[in-house]
């Protein structure tokens, strides 16, 4: 016998006839969802009034309702949230009442009592109990938009069970965003939305440690030790990606910094230039002619045209170290207004940006009168051999312009030839410990030059990641030494962070900036509020927060809103001192992007307010949920 003639076959087929015209039945009466059924077609409704009757079948957004009083049953359309379930009495309003077409709002008659029940009806539909931590937690996913199907709660419930002493805010943010939740992610998390995360403060306490951390081997007497850690930490201030990027243009063409159309303007700016200059100019006529071919075809190198361009355009009376220190701080007007061209003339723009950006001033490494006073530098002196240190270097370590980076480098390299008393007091004077903190802090640290230069965030993170990786293979080496073991903690702290932060980036774009400026150091938080996953077009335009921890003005909000080459800024200030100082140099900074093309709307106002990270960085940053809506139906 054939299977599709067996009994239970033609049972089956008969079953599902019978399903299928039944089906087809409820299909044709739901079809006509926006309409009045026929029982109903007397009932005069209009926009506005309200309704009260029993949910007789509810799908989608579709409802049939048994009016009170009457018992007339009219099929409509809903809007907005519903948490219904047949056989519930509820309340309507009618927003739209045409020939064809009837939808209605549902009115809870008690929006907390409304919540409870969805809550209360998550839980039993997920098998869960009904206890007030449960209630509480439903209630923190509702309220962040979050959907409270039965996989999501038992998650939930979960989560809060293994890590009991971590609040349902942290958790259900940690879920929604797909941040990994581990003891230390929360400890991050927990971190920022209190604003005592601060990569400066770990920075800080990693330098002093590193400090603390040769004297401590040297006191154990443990000499190989000692110099085996020195030498693995003078290997790392030489691996520099910041460095490393000034060095890259150096030798490149100017062909790859200028357009065509900037060369040609450069050429007439020299030729005048020099046809206005001394006779000793004119008297070099040919070896000029030479350089001024290679800057138009621009095979000439960046730093020999940064060279040649200094000797022309900048005057003797302003000195190099001037120059640098004014590069430190703010390049633009002293190099612009030295220039022997009219601030309209576009090859001044030109030339003060080249050597602003370019210049071997622009990067300013530290020298050791920024660490050590001149009685310090004298002690440093007696550490080193006599013999061995040329009397030029020697005056450049007493005068203090020494640069920390050669005298450390110095110090590396003659070591080796040092007897071992004199090696071991050196690194383990207090001056030799200013200094290395001091180089640290330079490479971990930003300054207003260096922000200048471009990458230079991507560059810092890049030193930080690497240097951390190879500390922590040296403590694991030197692991039996108890200096090391207790140099591992803020090590492992800081690469934590960095690790979280690189997860907290696939949400919202933040990134905090250790920042070093002449005599002070300050925080600063950068925001990108926009949504990240969201398609942006650049018309679209870009919306900061900038939040800096300042020593003297205090905190500081600035809004940034940038559509194409318009700046809309808000200056928020903790002090009013600190506001008016702003709004009295605020023609400083409107100038300075104006000569970069940019117009500055500004206003500065003291009320400064504490961000909220996650209403004003993660809600604003991230991408919403899609999930508007949640029904529990009794049929299921």
């Amino acid at each position: 016998m054939e299977i599709s003639q067996t009994p239970l076959s033609s049972n089956k087929t008969s079953k599902s006839r019978t399903a299928f015209i039944s089906a087809s039945s409820k299909a044709a009466e739901l079809q006509d969802t926006s309409r009045f059924s026929k029982d109903s077609a007397h009932v005069e409704l209009k926009e506005g009034q309200m309704l009260r009757g029993e949910i007789v079948d509810l799908r989608y957004n579709s409802v049939r309702i048994r009016l009170e009083p009457g018992h007339q049953i009219i099929t409509a359309g809903l809007e907005g949230d519903f948490p219904l379930a047949i056989g519930e009495t509820a309340q309507f309003q009618v927003l739209q009442d045409s020939s064809d077409r009837l939808v209605l709002r549902y009115l809870p008659a008690n929006p907390q009592t409304t919540a409870d029940t969805a809550v209360e009806k998550a839980l039993t539909a997920s098998h869960l109990a009904l206890t007030d931590k449960n209630k509480a937690l439903v209630t923190m996913l509702l309220n962040h938009k979050m959907s409270i199907d039965k996989q999501t709660l038992h998650t939930m419930v979960k989560l809060s069970h293994q890590f009991r002493d971590t609040s349902f805010l942290t958790l259900v943010l940690m879920h929604k965003y797909n941040l990994p939740v581990t003891e230390e992610s929360i400890a991050r998390f927990d971190a920022y939305t209190s604003g005592t995360n601060q990569l400066l403060t770990q920075v800080n306490a990693l330098t002093n440690n590193i400090a603390e951390l040769l004297s401590g081997i040297a006191e154990a007497n443990t000499s190989d030790a000692l110099f085996y850690v020195n030498d693995t930490l003078l290997s790392l201030l030489e691996e520099n990606a910041y460095a490393k990027a000034l060095d890259l243009p150096a030798q490149a063409p100017l062909s790859s910094i200028l357009l065509q159309e900037e060369r040609q303007l450069l050429e007439e700016a020299i030729k005048q230039q020099i046809e206005a200059d001394s006779q000793s100019c004119k008297n070099n006529a040919a070896v000029l002619d030479n350089v001024i071919v290679k800057i138009t075809d621009g095979t000439l190198p960046l730093s020999d045209t940064i060279a040649f361009l200094t000797d022309i355009f900048i005057p003797e009376q302003v000195s190099r170290h001037t120059l640098e220190n004014e590069m430190n701080e703010q390049a633009d007007p002293l190099i612009q207004n030295s220039l022997p061209l009219p601030k309209s003339d576009p090859s001044a723009a030109i030339i003060a940006d080249l050597i602003e950006k370019y210049s071997p001033a622009a990067d300013s490494p530290m020298e050791i009168q920024d660490l050590l006073t001149a009685q310090e530098r004298e002690y440093l002196l007696l550490y080193l051999p006599s013999d061995s240190v040329t009397d030029d270097f020697k005056e450049q370590i007493g005068s203090g312009t020494a640069k920390i980076q050669d005298v450390l480098q110095w110090i590396k390299s003659s070591l080796p030839q040092m007897d071992l008393s004199s090696a071991r007091e050196l690194l383990q004077s207090p001056e030799y410990s200013r200094l290395l903190t001091g180089a640290f802090r330079e490479k971990w640290t930003l300054t207003p030059a260096k922000l200048r230069v471009k990458d230079s965030v991507l560059h810092l993170y890049k030193d930080l990641e690497e240097d951390l990786k190879k500390l922590d293979r040296l403590l694991k080496t030197g692991k039996e030494i108890t200096e090391t073991a207790r140099f591992q903690d803020p090590v492992k702290s800081m690469q934590e962070n960095l690790t979280f932060l690189k997860d907290l980036n696939q949400v919202v774009t933040y990134l905090p900036l250790p920042i070093q400026f002449k005599n002070q150091d300050a925080q600063c938080d950068l925001y990108v509020l926009a949504r990240k996953k969201a398609a942006r077009h650049p018309k679209d335009g870009l919306t900061l927060l900038l939040h800096l921890a300042m020593t003297n003005l205090g905190m500081l909000n600035i809004h940034v809103r940038m559509e194409q080459k318009q700046i809309l800024a808000r200056f928020y200030t903790e002090k009013p001192e600190s506001g008016r100082l702003l709004s009295d140099h605020m023609s400083v900074l409107t100038d300075a992007l104006g000569k970069k093309g940019y117009r500055l709307q500004a206003e500065v106002t003291d009320t400064y307010e504490k961000s909220d990270f996650v209403k004003t960085i993660m809600e604003q940053g991230a991408e919403d949920s899609n999930i508007r809506r949640y029904t529990f139906d009794v049929r299921t």
